[in-house]
């Protein structure tokens, strides 16, 4: 009966170590705020998180960049808003951005 007793007060003490789940709501929308301090990004479509150890976290943003942005730009602005998320949470080892529109009509061919 004791060894039940301490196994369940270990599992529970240790649930916020399982592996696999997303980050917590707040840590979430500071995630999303600071891909949104990045200049070049207009919105953040989609943001996913995910705990891949105890102090290590993914995250991965569907992300709209200004339309006036140069590749370059949009390379530099993912290097900026990948340091801004470690300096803010050194666990984040992996960030994974995509370009990616906002829902609507494609621009007609031909426009760049």
């Amino acid at each position: 009966m004791l060894l039940l007793y301490v196994a369940w007060v270990l599992g529970r003490s240790n649930a916020e170590l399982l592996i696999g789940r997303p980050l917590p709501g707040p840590m979430r929308e500071r995630i999303r705020a600071e891909l949104l301090a990045v200049a070049e990004i207009e919105a953040v479509l989609e943001l996913t998180t995910l705990v891949q150890g105890p102090r290590e976290a993914l995250v991965a943003a569907k992300v709209d960049f200004r339309d006036v942005s140069t590749a370059a730009e949009i390379e530099w602005a993912c290097e900026r808003a990948e340091q801004r998320l470690r300096a803010v949470f050194p666990g984040v080892s992996r960030v994974y951005l995509d370009p990616t529109p906002t829902p609507g009509p494609p621009p007609p061919e031909g426009t760049p």
